[in-house]
């Protein structure tokens, strides 16, 4: 049985954590606020007082935090020991530099690195029916393939390491484009005199229909901005969109609207609530 290592129980890291547990692995966890850990702990789940201890326990780390920063920080935590053997899974959104450096700090002291962000949000890892979007070498990601598959359901294998973050930024473009679309395309049709409801059975049935049409805007006729996907992530995301898109020159003028969309909406406060919340921003 394989001893696996859980970093950051939040919104996506508890339930992927979770799916380990009822998958049969031996599961060790660390967060900050430890107390989140309870819960897991109940279910079986090792709560390891820091970082360096929890790597001495597990044949793989998981690791699951809110972007670059953090992602560098906890890997500079690991690497005070030796990770000979181990292998080393970010599955955050981060930017391709930061996947490239983690990996460099990671061989140093003999281990391996995936650069596995998730697309999905928190049904998806509750479910354990996430996308994993993997960069580093196959042979590895293949090694590894039945901790992915206890958490989600597809993997993708993008390339080198830097690859699986840049797919995920690729994607989370789009995502924001179509929130952003969606919200918009909802308060028009509501200045009209049309339901939410009417028009979301309407796109969902046609060339337009995505399960995203349904489940956000359900969500959005219901007034329900519980977070899935926190906006503060988003506008994390878009930021390193923009700032890929300036290294590799891509021109991104939605992109950029985007960016300073979702910059207002924090500043509105909104950063907690769910990225559909893009919709309360229009509807003043």
């Amino acid at each position: 049985m394989k001893n696996i290592g859980m970093i950051g129980l939040g919104i996506m890291g508890e339930p992927m954590a979770r799916n380990l547990v009822k998958a049969g692995f031996n599961l060790s966890v660390w967060n900050r606020t430890a107390k989140k850990a309870k819960d897991l702990c109940d279910e079986g789940a090792y709560l390891c007082k820091d970082v360096e201890s929890l790597a001495k326990r597990v044949d793989s780390v998981v690791i699951m935090v809110s972007g670059p920063e953090d992602l560098l920080e906890i890997v500079n935590a690991l690497c005070a020991t030796s990770l000979k053997d181990k292998t080393i899974i970010n599955v955050s959104t981060v930017s391709p530099e930061a996947s490239i450096t983690a990996n460099k700090l990671i061989n140093q002291v003999d281990g391996e690195f995936l650069d596995a962000p998730v697309s999905g949000s928190k049904g998806p890892a509750i479910n354990a029916s996430l996308v994993f979007l993997v960069g580093g070498h196959k042979e590895v990601m293949e090694r590894c393939r039945d901790v992915f598959e206890a958490m989600g359901s597809k993997l993708v294998h993008c390339g080198e390491v830097g690859t699986g973050s840049k797919m995920k930024l690729a994607i989370n473009l789009l995502l924001a484009s179509f929130m952003q679309g969606l919200a918009e395309t909802v308060l028009f049709a509501q200045k009209m005199g049309l339901t939410a409801e009417n028009l979301v059975k309407v796109a969902a049935s046609g060339a337009m229909a995505a399960p995203m049409v349904k489940l956000k805007g359900d969500a959005i006729a219901a007034n329900d901005f519980s977070p899935h996907f926190p906006l503060r992530h988003l506008n994390k995301d878009i930021r390193l969109v923009l700032q890929e898109a300036a290294q590799c020159n891509a021109n991104l003028p939605v992109g950029l609207q985007l960016g300073d969309i979702l910059n207002s909406a924090e500043n509105q406060g909104l950063g907690d609530e769910d990225i559909c919340a893009l919709y309360k921003t229009l509807n003043k």
